[in-house]
């Protein structure tokens, strides 16, 4: 696979900058899903997961377990949606979770 597919800051994928807790962190979108876009923080913490932004909604998930992390108003419909997404593309994403981290 090139380079220029991979998920990373200079692939031309989106990136999306938001403020965490006194820092920024870029997050390159590496899904987009109805109102659910998929993100991953650039050199992130823990086991790879998934930030899954809407408007008025969160969630985080782990890739490899699907496990829920955290979810804030997204509903159990959209919820399974998302965790058959991930169990689907799951070598893709935790590709894009490797990219990410450097």
């Amino acid at each position: 696979r090139s380079r220029s597919a991979r998920f990373s800051q200079k692939s031309g994928q989106e990136i999306v900058t938001r403020m965490h807790i006194g820092y920024i962190l870029n997050m390159p979108t590496v899904a987009i899903i109805g109102p659910f876009k998929l993100m991953i923080y650039f050199n992130d913490h823990g086991k790879p997961h998934i930030h899954i932004i809407s408007a008025g909604a969160a969630a985080v998930i782990e890739i490899k377990t699907r496990k829920v992390i955290h979810n804030d108003r997204i509903g159990g419909r959209d919820l399974r949606m998302l965790l058959k997404f991930i169990e689907q593309r799951e070598a893709e994403l935790l590709e894009a979770w490797e990219d990410a981290q450097g």
